[in-house]
């Protein structure tokens, strides 16, 4: 789209690409789509799939409960608490 300037079309996109007509991008499109296996219904590519995390991030689970553990354990040295690890 770029090469295509502010004013280019995705059926210029389409034509570029392709090497067919701008004129057949529509018709090409709308015959993909009711080419599919239940056909379209609804406006949802990634079928309500939530959203993934980094590999590697924590789960919010884990992140709620460490923040947990350390309050308590920072609300215990403010208090003067003596650990009770041996």
């Amino acid at each position: 789209m770029v090469s295509l300037g502010d004013s280019g079309t995705l059926a210029q996109l389409y034509a570029k690409l392709s090497r067919d007509s701008a004129s057949n991008a529509w018709p090409t499109f709308q015959a993909a789509w009711q080419a599919l296996p239940g056909g379209v219904t609804n406006d949802d590519p990634f079928g309500g799939a939530s959203p993934t995390r980094p590999a590697g991030a924590p789960r919010p689970l884990d992140v709620e409960l460490a923040g947990k553990v350390f309050g308590v354990i920072l609300a215990d040295i403010a208090a003067g608490k003596e650990s009770t690890r041996s």
